[in-house]
């Protein structure tokens, strides 16, 4: 295919594709503000910032009021059924719900093949950028359309800007990225709040597998596998991934309802389940802290640097920044933990940018140090892992968190990893009380990593 045909044929479509969504967005009647929840007006929010990358979104929105959630997944694995029971639930809880429709997807069903397979590299690259750069464009205007509305919104994004790395070598993604001056940080983490991965059916329910409802799917099923480990990679450093697999004896009803708990869970709301496991690591006595943690060659991982710092602040209230990327790159977020009442509180938080950053650390708690560590992030066996090591606590601490709805006797717990207790509910390990300056690990845990 000639690639400056496909590019006048790319470039039309997303015109006319913008041009419909702003028309729909000029006659969106502003609504009056709702009322803030107590204390969010102390919430700087992520306004009026823009870049020359356009990896950044582009939308002057309020973070506090829209929430940006991508469900991914590979080929059949009910994205679509998913995204319109999850939107349906939202709607009954009050919020205002907006699909942003799958870029590849729009493209076929006007006529354009999509396969890169038969491409040379210089066309596989331009197609993938322009494919994403259309997801920016259609994803920024649905942002910049609820946060017109000043309502509680959530944006379901079938498919988000990283799937595109598993569609195309890595070397072929770098010169993607080096190219558009984009970064696989704020592409991962700053235009989405959490990420979805609903597994394929090729992978469990093999059955159920078939191509026949998608324009978009052409893989057989041991292809279809391969792409979906490859969209799991691609989304591993994330702060909120939650992979929904198929369990034996689960219906895909059963799935869904995973799914929408996990939007439930990253939009703030109550669910059922408990998602998050904490855990201290039992480290060997013979370990030197500078070799750990080891992760097998086999088990591709992602280091994040991780910063938190600690406000002063009045009443119980906790007010928390956070630096948080890699390889130069980061993202910035503050959050305010409300004070407790009849053992329950709320968390209010927002993105914020590098300047906003910095204004705040000036109110940094004098009696706190910032809590610094290094993430190590990997999936096993369609599990979520995080294993920090920090830094400036205690030599060789180190805390295991795992992402799952699943009892942890349902986990399959790499061999490598031995794990020491349950610390979910003991705060003496939470990120707040391990910031004191005088904060010491117990002698009979002195050979045990913690987790924040």
């Amino acid at each position: 295919m000639d690639t400056e045909i496909l590019g006048d044929s790319f470039n039309t479509v997303l015109l006319l594709i913008i041009i419909g969504l702003l028309s729909i967005y000029a006659f969106v009647e502003p609504k009056k503000p709702i009322p803030q929840s107590p204390n969010s007006s102390e919430l700087p929010s992520l306004k009026n910032h823009k870049s020359a990358s356009s990896c950044y979104s582009n939308s002057n929105f309020n973070t506090r009021d829209v929430y940006r959630i991508v469900i991914t997944g590979g080929p059949c694995a009910g994205k679509t059924t998913s995204i319109n029971s999850v939107a349906k639930e939202l709607s009954k809880l009050g919020y205002s719900v907006y699909i942003v429709p799958e870029a590849a997807t729009l493209l076929m069903k006007g006529g354009a093949m999509i396969n890169l397979d038969g491409s040379d590299e210089s066309a596989q690259v331009e197609l993938q950028a322009n494919l994403m750069q259309m997801q920016m464009a259609l994803e920024d205007t649905f942002t910049e359309i609820a946060s017109a509305t000043r309502e509680k919104s959530v944006i379901l994004c079938d498919r988000g800007l990283m799937d595109g790395s598993a569609y195309i070598s890595p070397e072929l993604w770098q010169v993607i990225l080096d190219e558009r001056g984009w970064s696989v940080v704020h592409l991962r983490d700053r235009r989405y709040e959490a990420v979805i991965h609903l597994v394929t059916a090729a992978q469990g329910a093999e059955e159920h597998y078939t191509v026949m409802n998608n324009e978009a799917r052409y893989e057989g099923l041991e292809a279809a596998r391969q792409t979906d480990l490859n969209t799991q990679k691609a989304w591993v450093g994330h702060s909120h991934l939650s992979i929904i697999d198929n369990v034996k004896g689960q219906s895909f009803d059963d799935k869904m309802k995973r799914c929408q708990a996990c939007v439930l869970r990253a939009v703030g709301l109550p669910t059922p389940m408990q998602f998050y496991k904490k855990f201290l690591v039992q480290l060997e006595l013979d370990t030197e802290p500078s070799q750990i943690p080891i992760l097998p060659s086999n088990i591709p991982s992602v280091r994040i640097y991780v910063e938190d710092t600690f406000l002063r602040v009045k009443d119980k209230k906790l007010d928390k920044i956070q630096k948080r990327g890699q390889s130069g790159s980061y993202t910035y977020m503050h959050a305010i933990r409300n004070k407790e009442i009849n053992n329950e509180y709320t968390v209010t938080k927002c993105q914020i940018t590098s300047q906003e950053y910095m204004r705040l650390l000036e109110r940094k708690d004098p009696f706190r140090q910032t809590i610094k560590r290094v993430r190590f992030c990997f999936i096993y066996e369609e599990s979520y892992f995080m294993l920090d090591k920090f830094l400036n606590v205690e030599e060789g601490i180190l805390i295991l968190k795992i992402a799952s709805e699943k009892k942890i006797e349902e986990i399959s717990i790499p061999s490598f990893i031995k794990l020491g207790r349950d610390i979910r509910e003991d705060s003496r390990f939470n990120s707040h009380k391990l910031a004191k300056f005088n904060w010491y690990n117990s002698v009979d845990e002195k050979r045990i990593i913690p987790e924040d």
